[in-house]
C-alpha cells in the first residue's frame, strides 16, 4: 500500500460489528444476518465474506 501511495485504515475487531449490527459482541450470525438484510440478499454470506462487507459498510459510514 505504501509504495503505491494508498491509505490505509485499521479498526478494532468491534467496530465493524457495531457498525452492522449496533453491538460491537455480535456474534458472526448476527453479523452475517444482517449483512443478508442490508444489502438484500437471498441468503446469509459466508462468515469471511459477511465480515468483509462490514468491513466496508464500516469503512463507507466512517468516511462520510
Amino acid at each position: 500500500a505504501a509504495r503505491v501511495g494508498a491509505r490505509v485504515f485499521e479498526y478494532t475487531a468491534p467496530e465493524p460489528k457495531r457498525a452492522v449490527t449496533g453491538s460491537g459482541a455480535a456474534g458472526k450470525s448476527s453479523v452475517q444476518r444482517m449483512i443478508q438484510l442490508q444489502l438484500g440478499l437471498d441468503a446469509p454470506p459466508p462468515p469471511d465474506a459477511a465480515d468483509a462487507a462490514a468491513l466496508a459498510l464500516c469503512h463507507h459510514s466512517r468516511r462520510r
